[in-house]
């Protein structure tokens, strides 16, 4: 399976696609995320921006999965408010608020010199627990258009049930691909 989604991902790139959404089931979450990111990093470099585990976290079990996290620049959304040790080519930030997830993305952008730039939000949902629903298809409307004219792919990453019909409709449409892996 894990061949099969490099495979849709590589198809997707060759037909132009630019912001990639990925809907999958707990069970395969980790191990597609992997996949996933181990092709990118194969070739590029790239933003992760974590709302569910701290970046030293991420940094191990990616790299433990063969993930090259030299390539990654993370933005940790849930550090800040614990007494985590900070760790390099992270940047940290208070909450998954919106205003300063674009602050974080432009500092983080700055970092990148490759050609083959990527930033990849695991996942969507969280960002919904502090802002309305309406205020996370805002930013990602806003973002995904920065990311296309600055010449990055945007890899979503949602869990198979995590968005209501409505805002899962709303992410669909400003997706070039959509990957269903449940």
């Amino acid at each position: 399976m894990l061949e099969d989604v490099v495979r849709k991902v590589e198809v997707a790139l060759a037909n132009g696609a630019e912001i990639l959404l990925f809907k999958v089931n707990t069970k395969n979450y980790a191990a597609i995320l992997s996949s996933v990111l181990r092709y990118f990093t194969s070739f590029g470099e790239g933003i992760y921006v974590s709302f569910n585990k701290p970046c030293r976290s991420l940094k191990r079990i990616l790299s433990s999965s063969g993930v090259n996290v030299e390539k990654l620049v993370f933005i940790d959304c849930v550090s800040r408010e614990y007494s985590y040790e900070r760790e390099e080519d992270c940047i940290y930030v208070s909450s998954p608020d919106p205003v300063h997830i674009q602050v974080a993305l432009k500092r983080a952008m700055e970092k990148l010199n490759s050609n083959h730039k990527f930033v990849f939000f695991d996942s969507l949902s969280t960002i919904s627990l502090y802002k309305s629903k309406e205020s996370m298809i805002k930013f990602l409307r806003q973002v995904t258009g920065r990311m296309r004219a600055e010449g990055f792919t945007v890899i979503l990453f949602t869990l198979s049930g995590e968005l209501d019909e409505s805002t899962y409709a709303q992410v669909f449409l400003m997706s070039d691909e959509v990957i269903e892996l449940v």
